[in-house]
């Protein structure tokens, strides 16, 4: 479906090229990506996501300022007309705010850069094990980070994130908190060869944490918004014990 896009702008130059890669893997097509690059600087969005016309600029500005190897920028939501009053009181969609020169909350591919040279040193910088369950961004930032690159968030580089109908809803919240509580635990537990040490802790967290977050969402039942908070969590926990036993939830499969 790209390519009606890609053809528009060909004219512009030999630089601007399409690819298609057919296996439903997100890791593999990431790898693709940067084998195919030839800039010193990549960046990363989502297709379901568009960009402030600054946004690359911003991005770019802070990387030279603050010398950083990985430069993150923000992320708001875009709803469909019919999202649910419910779901916006919540704010399930918003990210915190930040400061430019701040270490960045969340590492995901869905508005950064990066330093070609930071990410070139691996074969396959995107684990394909992570290809259908999603994931596979933090948890090269996290190897990225162990091997002391520096993060920074740039909080006036914007893009926005489409939420349509079917994400807008409490059971894709619920299956979307539990699958990144998997893969959280589950890079961590990769990036550390499976401690059994670590396993424990992370099991007896998840276990105590879902216990206080389902009674807390008793306990706001009569406030949906703040209930499904508190699901999320429960849900999100619930994905952390899991990985503990080897379980991974294939959001995209």
């Amino acid at each position: 479906s790209a390519k009606i896009i890609f053809e528009e702008y060909q004219h512009l130059g030999e630089n601007i090229k399409y690819y298609v890669q057919p296996l439903k893997n997100i890791s593999i097509t990431r790898n693709l990506t940067v084998e195919k690059s030839s800039g010193e600087i990549l960046y990363f969005v989502d297709d379901d996501e568009f960009a402030d016309p600054d946004c690359l600029f911003h991005l770019y500005e802070t990387m030279i300022n603050y010398k950083a190897d990985v430069v993150f920028g923000r992320i708001k939501p875009d709803y469909n007309q019919d999202v649910p009053e419910w779901i916006k009181k919540g704010n399930f969609f918003n990210r915190k705010e930040e400061v430019t020169g701040s270490f960045p909350k969340n590492l995901k591919t869905g508005n950064c850069i990066v330093k070609r040279s930071v990410v070139e040193k691996f074969e396959k910088p995107f684990n394909e094990q992570f290809g259908l369950t999603g994931g596979e961004d933090s948890h090269l930032f996290r190897k990225l980070f162990y091997q002391n690159s520096k993060f920074v968030f740039c909080s006036e580089a914007v893009v926005y994130e489409y939420y349509p109908q079917n994400r807008t809803n409490f059971l894709w919240l619920i299956k979307r908190s539990f699958r990144t509580g998997n893969s959280f635990t589950r890079s961590r537990l990769e990036i550390f060869q499976n401690k059994i040490s670590l396993k424990i802790l992370y099991f007896l967290k998840a276990v105590l944490f879902f216990t206080i977050s389902f009674i807390m969402a008793i306990l706001f039942l009569p406030i949906r918004s703040r209930s499904t908070f508190w699901l999320m969590k429960a849900s999100g926990n619930a994905g952390h014990a899991f990985a503990v036993f080897g379980f991974h939830y294939k959001e995209y499969k």
